[in-house]
Parts: structure tokens; sequence; C-alpha cells
């Protein structure tokens, strides 16, 4: 996954990269203003957010979603939801 924060403190992430298409389908907006984040290599997610507040985002699986011209492609959707720390 890709993250940024845009110049409006917007998070977003890149959805839709896979081995083939590895520039991704389009950029996903993210619903917090964060002023930092910090993202570990199995895609936890942690941000400060402009009121001071430290959050961790928590990935739940939607399903499995095919290339329906690389049946092997296995990407997950993951859609998640802001734990207050």
């Amino acid at each position: 996954m890709v993250w940024v924060i845009d110049s409006s403190n917007s998070l977003l992430c890149r959805v839709g990269i896979t081995e083939r298409l590895f520039e991704g389908d389009y950029w996903k907006k993210i619903p917090a203003s964060p002023t930092h984040i910090a993202v570990s290599p199995t895609n936890g997610m942690t941000a400060l957010l402009s009121s001071g507040q430290l959050v961790t985002l928590h990935h739940r699986v939607l399903g499995n979603v095919r290339d329906s011209t690389d049946a092997d492609s296995g990407e997950r959707q993951t859609d998640g939801d802001w734990e207050l720390l």
C-alpha cells in the first residue's frame, strides 16, 4: 500500500496495486486529518491528528478481488476503523 498526506492534510491510500497494475487504480480518502503518520511493513497505520490525539487504524478484510485477466492475483480490499490510543 502507498499512503500520503496531501497539502490539505487529507490522508489517502492508493487502491488496486497489483503485480500487473503497479500504479494502482485510484486514491481512497481515509476519514482523518493527520499531521504525521507511521506505517508498518504489514500496513499497520498510526497517526497523530491535528487535535493532538494518537490513533491507530485497524484493517478489516472485505473480501478477495480477482482480476479477470489474472486469476491468481488474490488482491484483498480492506477497510478500517480508527482507535484512540
